[in-house]
């Protein structure tokens, strides 16, 4: 039962995760459009600290890493239920 319960929750988990990551690439995928580079290169270049602090660039850095972070949480989640 509490196997049951658990496959449950990260199947939600799961699912909510793959849900954020898409509505997060969307606006990635404008900035992209928008200023002509990769979010990979644009996060390069704002690591380097080659951009400027605007709220543009700070919203995409952000969401940059969120992206990160979810797939990350998705590879473990996948290692644990192989």
């Amino acid at each position: 039962m509490a196997a049951q319960t658990l496959n449950k929750a990260v199947e939600y988990e799961v699912s909510q995760s793959k849900s954020q990551l898409t509505e997060i690439e969307k606006v990635l995928t404008d900035y992209e459009k928008q200023f002509n580079m990769t979010t990979v290169e644009f996060f390069k270049r704002y690591q380097a600290g080659q951009t400027d602090d605007s709220a543009e660039s700070m919203e995409w850095a952000s969401l940059a890493q969120m992206a990160e972070n979810i797939r990350k949480r998705l590879a473990l989640f996948s290692e644990i239920s192989e």
